[in-house]
């Protein structure tokens, strides 16, 4: 039972429990002491007030000792007078006094039973300081928690006015983004949105329609629905040149054309070079070079109507001819090359235009009116072989020259420009024949015609050609088109010579070689230069004929094949060759 159930009994007026013999007293009895209603007791110490107890060990009270004896009052003490009236009959005397009583020692289970209720009050009382301080911490901490639960919001108030929270910023930025974006894509909607058209343009009529389907557009302004002319294709030079220029007219005004060759004449050119000259016809449809027909048109140049149809037909419009600027000493001249069909009535045909070239070709000389002659009629001239017809003026750089070269009519206004268009032709012709050929190919597909002697006679009158059988095989293979062969020609002069008939280089015209032998079998010494060396050279067929147009030279092969040969030396004694 602890001091506080002890209390509460006490004040029920419950049964109270004494301790006899105890050191514990209560003011129970001192109470009735002084209330006089109960005796007075004396507790005396059994042994030395000042002599210390151990804790924690029970030691047994000492016996009583002869020194022991009652304690009496001092004899010296003053003596008190009755405070009470005369009505009281009590005087100090007869006052009770508590009767002294001697305590007998405690035996040791006792004094360790009170020991123990000692200890058990103290571990009571501890608890209870414990349980009160427990309490007391536990209404702190509750106190602290109330407190801090009613300051929390405040706090956290405070801090999201301080500092906005990470999830606070991501909703800001997110909803930025979002009507950023919403603003974006309404701009893109209604100002950069690309609206796929449900119409189109394509051309009808020549102009750009708008049509009210989809579709793919075709044009977009009118002019792309117009027909534009096709490049034609640049017709090749019949001869080497060093530049080409181009000139170009308006359809229907053809009639420029002289003053544009005048421009092009006074511009600079390298010495002694071609200059190809192309005319261009440029229509609203149609784009074309000029044909020769519409070059004879345009410069007023009068070919005869024969001739024109001797003119070898076009691949291409215009690779037909070649109109050219040559530069002499004496300035710029003009020309022209033709490329020639086979025909049978060239050269007289060209004989009989000879009466009114002059002014059929006054274009040529770059003026309205042809120069005065300063000889009567055409002459003779040869260059390389080649025949050449002209006609000179008081200008010596001034001249009308022509003449037919590997099947092309050249047309030139000075000697000189026909010497080097002649040397052009010539070099174009032996590039072509010194590439390399199959040479088993050539002597299986080129027929032997034998050995011919006739030429070992001195005198031309005492040759019979028709009894010449490799003379007259010669001559059928020239007339039937120039086929190959070939044939031994003994000479009197020049030795063996290799007569090859090598074929045709265009239509009418034979490649002709001749081949010379070693230097021991030529007998003359002016022909021992030729030693091991060969002449190539085209022969006109149909000129030759021309030369003789009374005989027939079906009739008299061998006589055509000795003349072809004769003709040939002839030209070469002309040429000091």
């Amino acid at each position: 039972m602890d001091i506080k159930e002890l209390s509460q009994l006490n004040k029920k007026g419950g049964p109270t429990r004494q301790l006899d013999n105890s050191y514990i007293r209560t003011m129970e009895k001192d109470l009735a002491v002084l209330q006089g209603k109960g005796p007075v007791k004396s507790v005396l110490p059994t042994g030395d007030s000042t002599e210390k107890r151990s804790v924690g060990k029970l030691v047994p009270p000492k016996p009583p000792t002869e020194s022991f004896r009652k304690a009496t009052p001092p004899a010296g003490l003053p003596v008190l007078e009755s405070v009470k009236g005369p009505e009281t009959s009590l005087d100090a005397l007869s006052v009770p006094r508590p009767t002294e009583s001697i305590i007998p020692p405690k035996s040791p289970e006792r004094i360790i039973k009170e020991e123990e209720i000692k200890n058990r009050i103290k571990e009571t009382q501890r608890r209870i300081e414990e349980a009160r301080r427990k309490a007391e911490m536990a209404r702190q901490k509750a106190a602290r928690e109330e407190a801090e639960k009613k300051e929390t919001p405040r706090k956290i108030e405070t801090a999201k006015k301080k500092k906005p929270s990470l999830s606070f910023v991501f909703i800001g930025l997110a909803a930025i983004v979002v009507i950023g974006g919403l603003g974006g894509f309404v701009y893109w909607w209604n100002y950069l949105r690309v609206i796929t058209p449900v119409f189109h343009y394509e051309c009808q009529d020549n102009l750009c329609q708008r049509v009210e389907k989809k579709g793919e557009d075709q044009c977009q302004i009118d002019a792309d629905c117009q027909l534009m002319p096709v490049e034609p294709t640049v017709p090749a030079s019949l001869m080497p040149v060093a530049e080409i220029k181009t000139i170009e007219l308006t359809a229907g005004q053809e009639d420029l054309l002289l003053e544009e060759l005048k421009t092009a004449a006074s511009q600079e050119q390298a010495a002694n070079t071609f200059k190809q000259i192309l005319v261009k016809i440029v229509g609203p449809e149609e784009k074309k070079y000029a044909s020769l027909n519409s070059l004879s048109n345009a410069l007023g140049i009068s070919l005869p109507e024969n001739i024109l149809l001797a003119v070898a037909a076009s691949e291409t419009e215009g690779d037909n001819y070649t109109l050219f600027l040559y530069n002499q000493t004496e300035g710029n001249r003009l020309g022209l090359v033709v490329k020639m069909a086979q025909s049978e009535t060239l050269v007289a045909d060209l004989k009989n235009w000879e009466a009114t070239m002059t002014g059929g070709l006054k274009s040529l000389f770059l003026e309205n009116e042809a120069p005065a002659a300063f000889t009567e009629g055409f002459q003779d001239n040869i260059y390389q072989d080649i025949v050449i017809r002209y006609l000179n003026f008081p200008d010596p750089g001034l001249s009308i020259d022509y003449g037919i070269v590997t099947g092309k009519l050249i047309l030139t206004t000075s000697r000189e420009s026909m010497y080097a268009a002649i040397d052009a032709l010539l070099t174009v012709e032996s590039e072509t024949e010194n590439e390399p050929e199959s040479e088993p190919e050539s002597k299986t597909e080129i027929e032997d015609c034998g050995i011919s002697e006739s030429f070992l006679n001195i005198s031309l009158d005492q040759i019979n050609p028709e009894e010449d059988k490799a003379l007259v095989c010669l001559g059928k293979k020239m007339l039937a088109g120039c086929e190959k062969a070939k044939a031994v020609l003994k000479t009197f002069n020049a030795g063996e010579i290799n007569f090859i008939l090598e074929g045709p280089v265009e239509e009418g015209v034979c490649s002709i070689r001749s081949e010379y032998g070693d230097e021991e079998q030529i007998p003359l010494p002016e022909q021992k230069q030729y030693a091991g060396t060969y002449i190539r050279c085209p022969v006109n067929i149909e000129l030759i004929k021309s030369q003789a147009p009374e005989k027939d030279p079906n009739e008299e092969p061998g006589a055509f094949a000795l003349s072809v040969d004769f003709y040939r030396s002839w030209l070469r004694k002309r040429n000091g060759l």
